[in-house]
């Protein structure tokens, strides 16, 4: 009897979004769906999304999709300059970003991050390798991990400019980009979501 493995995809909606915005093209969630359960075997997908109430259609039809969203309350961020007095005649310059209290005055950020590396710690014994979709540094350790046990299926990105090149270190064959199957995934030009 051949056994089915049980793969579980973990997507961190933001990173996804705004790398294929970015490139000028948007994500079809129901062929997302489809080409994860035919390529990867997935057969429990996460998506990871700040919470904005003007998006319910959408979360709708990526639950409709097949998708289980994981919502994070978002905060609303500006970025002002400011420089500090000169130590030893160089002023000191940055970027700060402070939390404003309305969301108008703000860029909209719904960090996730944390929310999907705990989903993947509470879901490790129900699947048996993990596809992650982002490309953020900030999972790497989480991989090294999944990878040292076997869990780890692959990293897909966006494109080539949206992933951490230490993920490469796991293999080439456990790296692919959205923008290479652009064409099975990407919503149709004329249709709306």
């Amino acid at each position: 009897m051949i056994s089915r493995e049980r793969n579980y995809c973990f997507i961190d909606g933001q990173n996804m979004h705004k790398g294929t915005v970015r490139q000028g093209w948007r994500v079809d969630y129901g062929k997302l769906m489809i080409y994860l359960r035919n390529k990867y075997r997935v057969e429990k997908a996460y998506i990871f999304l700040g919470y904005l109430k003007d998006n319910e259609f959408f979360y709708r039809k990526i639950e409709e999709s097949g998708f289980i969203i994981i919502f994070k309350e978002v905060s609303y961020f500006n970025k002002r300059e400011a420089t500090w007095p000169p130590i030893g005649g160089h002023g000191v310059r940055a970027m700060l970003k402070y939390r404003t209290r309305y969301g108008e005055y703000g860029a909209v950020k719904g960090n996730c991050d944390s929310d999907m590396v705990l989903r993947i710690c509470l879901e490790f014994w129900n699947f048996d390798k993990a596809v992650i979709i982002s490309g953020d540094g900030d999972f790497y350790s989480m991989c090294q991990v999944l990878s040292s046990l076997d869990k780890f299926r692959i990293m897909l990105a966006s494109d080539k400019d949206s992933i951490a090149t230490r993920y490469y270190r796991f293999g080439v064959d456990k790296v692919a980009f959205l923008l290479d199957i652009k064409s099975s995934i990407a919503i149709d030009r004329f249709r709306q979501i």
